[in-house]
Parts: C-alpha cells; structure tokens; sequence
C-alpha cells in the first residue's frame, strides 16, 4: 500500500473524517455504556473482560468523542482567526442554526407524540423526558441555556462558552512559547479537576456550588473547554503534522497506539488526561485513515452530518421509544450500533434536503413579492 503523500496541514477533509469516527464514537457510548437508559437494559455481546462485558469498555472509551470534539473545534477556529476568516458573530449563527434546525422539528414531534411513554427503562428522565413541560423551558431549551429537553444537548452551552472565550485565549496563546502555554493549560486542568470543586464544598462559602457561575465555569465538565485551548495551541504551532512525522507512524503503530491510548484511559491513568490522549488519537486516526482511503471517504461523509447526527441520535436511542424498539429490537449490541447509524444518518440527509425546500420556498415567496411590489 502506497504511503500517504507528505504535507504541512491538518486538511478539512481530515476534519471531517475525524469527526466521523468521533460521532460512532459517541453512538457507542450512548448505546453500550449507559443500560439505564436502554429500552431493555445492556445489549447481549459476546466478549467480557475482568467480568464486564466488552461493549461497556468501548462504550467508556466512546467518551472521548467530547474532548475530540472541542479540540477540533478550538483547531478550526484557530485556523479561521489566522485566515481573518473568524467572527464570533458567524460562529454563533452558524452554530444556532444548525440545532435550531433539529430543535424546531424534534422538539414538537416530541410533545405532541411522545408523553405517558411508560416505564420502557430503568431512567425516569428518559422515558418521562416530556412528560411535564413549560414555556419556559422550552424557551431556555431554545436559546441554549438548558438543555433539559434532550440530556445530550449540553455540549451546545460549553461550546458557546468556547467560542466567546476564544479572542482572550487566542491573544494569551499568540503572546506565551509553547512550554509557557503547556504550562497555563495543566494548571489551568489541575484547578478545574482538584481546586474548585472542593471550593465548592467548603460549608462556610454557602450555596457556591449550585450557583450558576460557578456550575458553568468552575466544575471538572468544564475540562472540555480546556480541550477547546489545546486544539488552539496545536493549531497556532501545526503540531499534528510536526508530531505524526517525528513519529514515523504506519499501521501496526497507529493500532498499536490506539490500544495503548484505550489501556491508559480505561484501566491505568483515567479520563482526566484526555487533553493528553485527544491530540495523538487524532494523529494517529488521521495516519489510519490517510492509509485507508475507502474507509476515510465513508466516515469523511459521516462527519459532514456530525452535527445533525450529534442533535438527532438521542431521540433514536433514548426518547422515541417506537424507534428505540426498532434500534434496540434485535438485542445486539454491534447491529443496534450500525441501525443507530443509519437512521441518524439518514435523518440528517432527509432534515437538510427539508430546509433546502423550505428555504427555496421563502426565496422563491420573496422575489414574486418583490417583483409585485416593484411593479
């Protein structure tokens, strides 16, 4: 097999295939590692290890599609700013309109269609998710304050806190060497793993934990931004291509790596240090994926629906239960993955064709107005 072609850049189809696996990532997570949630509890598998089942290990692993995530985010929009190419004002309308997109059609489907589901799990708030819901919280949900409508859409706040963060960041980062930002990003990790959490618990502070700051900005979840910061930094240095050349990878590494990545995060070392393990899965799945061309083509188009697919899945997995049955109906737990896919891939396609339609309607509405108006 011909060896990739050298070159400078993390490409946007790199991006895109990463993405890809990063969304089967989170499917596997959602589907394997949560049997609470799941119509049925734990999906049969054939394979245990230290008396828990495989799929609970990779379902754990899938976890790191988070961290993926915000670093490819912070590495993009990096690579924006340097273009002159980044507005916060455009990152944020693109990124409302893409969950406003699912919101405006989901969220009805699911109060009209899907309350007094019964108990079809072990979770509550899974199955009587709508059962009980305000105007309010239907507007909070809508702007991106709560995400009590679909448990999943959490990642939409702490991204939005990325992306207003993103100027002060970029300006600490372009000013600071790379073992001085290194430095700021492990102390920044330490304090948001060790410090402000048992900030929070001294009595003598009072309700400091439960408050609104403190839950956004000062709480472990809050890593993930820190993902954001450490896709910034690789971007302002190129370190994956600078890394992947030093490591002279080919396909025995990259599987090896990957194993050793799964190892440290699962059994050893945990997933506190997923802004350590983040950077080399990406290098080392784009390796894979550059040697493997058929394979990266297919999670290339996956990647291109990431983000409908990131919105849509939950509702296929948890709420929908007349979709959860047929997810879930054949009781596997690789098959229930692979229909999971398909039907938010799909979904994807059919809910951006829909806006395509609806858009042209409107253009097409405005300019016979127009054309009535002017005459």
């Amino acid at each position: 097999m011909l060896k990739a072609t050298k070159r400078e850049e993390f490409l946007s189809t790199d991006t895109k295939a990463i993405k890809g696996i990063g969304i089967l990532l989170m499917l596997m997570h959602h589907l394997w590692s949560l049997p609470e949630r799941i119509a049925g509890g734990e999906l049969k598998h054939l394979i245990n290890i230290n008396e828990d089942s495989l799929i609970s290990y990779l379902g754990d692993f899938g976890q790191i599609c988070v961290p993926l995530f915000f670093f490819l985010g912070g590495y993009g929009v990096y690579k924006q700013a340097e273009k002159k190419d980044f507005s916060i004002i455009n990152n944020l309308k693109k990124l409302y309109k893409s969950y406003w997109k699912v919101f405006l059609i989901f969220i009805p489907i699911a109060l009209i269609f899907f309350t007094n589901q019964g108990a079809y799990c072990a979770d509550p708030s899974i199955y009587a998710r709508f059962d009980s819901v305000s105007f309010m919280e239907i507007f909070r949900n809508f702007i991106g304050e709560s995400w009590s409508l679909n448990g999943e859409w959490w990642f939409l706040k702490s991204y939005l806190i990325a992306i207003l963060s993103f100027p002060l960041v970029k300006e600490i980062i372009d000013n600071k060497t790379l073992p001085k930002n290194i430095f700021l990003v492990i102390i920044t990790s330490i304090s948001l793993l060790c410090i402000f959490p048992g900030i929070g618990n001294i009595e003598q502070l009072g309700p400091l934990s439960n408050s609104y700051l403190y839950t956004t900005f000062f709480t472990p979840a809050s890593l993930s931004i820190v993902s954001f910061w450490v896709g910034m930094i690789f971007a302002k240095e190129n370190l994956l291509i600078k890394i992947k050349e030093k490591l002279n990878l080919n396909i025995v590494k990259d599987l090896l790596i990957l194993l050793a990545i799964m190892y440290l995060r699962l059994i050893v070392l945990g997933k506190e240090l997923d802004i350590l393990y983040v950077p080399f899965l990406i290098i080392t799945l784009m390796d894979f994926l550059n040697e493997m061309p058929p394979i990266k083509r297919v999670f290339t188009n996956i990647g291109v629906n990431s983000t409908n697919m990131w919105l849509i899945h939950s509702f296929y997995c948890y709420y929908f239960y007349p979709v959860v049955k047929v997810v879930v109906g054949l009781k596997w737990a690789v098959p229930s993955l692979i229909v999971l896919l398909i039907l938010t891939y799909i979904s994807s396609y059919i809910l951006d064709y829909f806006w395509k339609f609806i858009n042209y309607i409107f253009t097409g509405f405005n300019k016979t107005f127009n054309k009535k108006i002017a005459v």
